[in-house]
């Protein structure tokens, strides 16, 4: 995306959505993207506050129309493909809203989706869980883990006992976090559950610059098996393995802002300290 684009960064989050696979040609075929579809960019513009209408006079400078490409992607992952969707702008920009909705009714007890206000994580889980539903012939197993990265150590937010978990590489698995729960979700409010649960143990802090800012980044991974149960299928009884990621990073933010802005609060310690192991990590984020 070109700089052009960030004229209101205070307003702009920003979400990139992947898929890779081995066969092109098969995901083509699957679910309808061409090889250059398999990076987009998109632009949410959350409205403006108050503040930014008097006291800066900002406008709203951008207007964006409803794209499919999530679907397109998560239809794919249920074929076998991996997907990553993720967040990222500077804090207050609505990332965590745009990933997750609101989170006060999320964590509501039994609440299974369905507010106009739901993120992309929820809306997801529910296409998901209707699709399954829909192809007969096929049979799907879903499985969920929940981390986030705070102050440059893996927390599992499925088990607080787990910290400072190692992450490995492999060539069967890729990159990946020994001793992280997983846990199988075969309904939807199983997977609602984890979503809860996740949201629930994530850290948060309250600044000038955000009121409930994310103080890590949460990386919610969803593991699909897809078999085929049609006999006539040239697939009939292969397993595959498709998997996707939700990531919300934490948000940008200026160190100086940040110190003038906290520089009388008991918390400034932790807090500048955070802030500076989020900014780190998003700057080797930009650089790869």
């Amino acid at each position: 995306m070109s700089r052009s684009t960030m004229t209101t960064p205070a307003a702009l989050g920003m979400m990139t959505l992947t898929g890779t696979h081995r066969n092109t040609q098969a995901m083509n075929q699957t679910s309808n993207l061409s090889e250059a579809d398999n990076i987009k960019v998109a632009v949410r513009v959350r409205p403006l506050f108050e503040a930014e209408k008097h006291d800066k006079g900002a406008v709203s400078v951008l207007q964006v129309t409803e794209d499919h490409t999530t679907i397109k992607l998560l239809d794919a992952a249920l074929s076998g493909y991996n997907v990553t969707i993720f967040a990222y702008g500077q804090t207050g920009s609505g990332k965590t809203f745009t990933m997750s909705g609101r989170e006060e009714v999320i964590v509501t007890d039994n609440y299974q989706g369905g507010d106009r206000t739901d993120g992309i994580i929820t809306r997801s889980v529910h296409h998901l869980y209707h699709m399954m539903r829909e192809k007969k012939d096929m049979k799907y197993a879903l499985s969920a883990s929940v981390l986030e990265i705070y102050n440059e150590a893996i927390f599992d937010l499925l088990n607080l006992k787990a910290k400072n978990l190692p992450i490995k590489w492999d060539a069967a698995d890729g990159f990946n976090v020994p001793g992280l729960k997983t846990v199988d979700c075969s309904r939807v409010d199983q997977m609602m559950e984890v979503i809860r649960t996740g949201m629930k143990h994530r850290h948060v802090g309250s600044h000038e610059l955000n009121i409930e800012s994310s103080r890590s980044h949460s990386i919610m991974t969803i593991n699909c098996c897809a078999t085929s149960l049609d006999p006539e299928d040239s697939d009939y009884g292969t397993q595959k393995f498709g998997k996707i990621c939700f990531v919300d990073l934490a948000g940008s933010e200026r160190l100086k802002d940040s110190n003038e802005r906290l520089k009388d609060s008991k918390c400034e310690g932790t807090m500048m300290k955070e802030t500076a192991n989020i900014n780190k990590s998003l700057f080797v984020l930009g650089k790869n």
